[in-house]
């Protein structure tokens, strides 16, 4: 049988070719989030945001939300890398009931290329009283892929001195997630523990993104609003090429076929020439 050596060769080649990825760098941007609340008549918001990256951000600007109210910042063209800017901004409104509200922090950026993003925080608003015992916790979530979904878990525990039967909860997630439920009871047993299970949907988070993810416990005790905050992290994986086994044996198929061809053209070739 007649044998072609070059052709383990392109085997060869195909091989390390398909199984070499090409490394890819690029920036970061990255925010700290410092917040100051004055709350009385009115509720007054500070905000600074500190880039943390080595990447210049465009389109910067906060907005914060307290219940259904909402204020947006100035939107700053660029905030350079190492850069920090503060915006001061007042959340309209009639006066609020005492109680211990979160005001929600919403900072919106872009990359370079236009693409936008969000970092969350969060601040506590007293307004003509001071805060309980908090709800406390865990919001465990594991490790997501690009078009990912996966199941989250909130752990908490009620302080005994919190004698509210009924508690709320609800979940401060960026706009790149979906979250089911978004509003849900919560329900403590007589050891003051409960525990609620969220699908996490990832719509547009990239491959290397980490963001924050907060669920909001409400509860009512004699009269005094509280909310407490459990914080969680999202974090996206790199994307895997995968090369399936359907591609791989199609190629397989493929060089064994030209293999037979080349057999043929070799012994055609070789009758052609004996005949002459």
């Amino acid at each position: 049988m007649r044998t072609f050596p070059w052709l383990t060769g392109l085997v060869c080649a195909v091989a390390v070719t398909v199984a070499t990825p090409a490394p890819v760098a690029a920036g970061t941007i990255g925010f700290r989030i410092d917040a100051e609340v004055t709350a009385g008549e009115e509720v007054r918001v500070k905000v600074t945001a500190t880039h943390t990256g080595d990447e210049n951000a465009t389109e910067v600007y906060p907005e914060v939300s307290l219940l259904d109210r909402k204020a947006e910042g100035e939107k700053l063209p660029t905030l350079a890398a190492g850069a920090k800017h503060v915006w001061e901004l007042n959340i309209p409104g009639p006066p609020l009931p005492k109680g211990a509200y979160v005001v929600a922090i919403r900072l919106r950026y872009a990359d370079l290329n236009g693409y936008p993003f969000e970092a969350l925080s969060t601040v506590q608003a007293l307004v003509s009283a001071k805060a309980g015992s908090k709800v406390s916790g865990a919001f465990r979530i594991p490790k997501m892929s690009p078009d990912d979904k996966v199941v989250g878990t909130l752990a908490l525990r009620r302080p005994p001195a919190r004698k509210s039967s009924t508690f709320e909860g609800s979940i401060l997630a960026p706009s790149g997630l979906e979250v089911s439920p978004e509003r849900f009871p919560v329900m403590f047993d007589e050891a003051g523990n409960a525990s609620v299970q969220l699908t996490i949907n990832n719509k547009k988070l990239l491959p290397g993104t980490s963001v924050n993810i907060f669920a909001l416990i409400t509860g009512n005790d004699d009269g005094l609003r509280q909310t407490d905050t459990i914080r969680g992290t999202v974090s996206v994986g790199a994307a895997v090429a995968r090369v399936s086994k359907v591609t791989f044996y199609g190629a397989a198929a493929a060089l064994a076929g030209l293999w037979v061809l080349l057999e043929i053209a070799a012994l055609l070739y070789d009758r052609t020439k004996g005949s002459r």
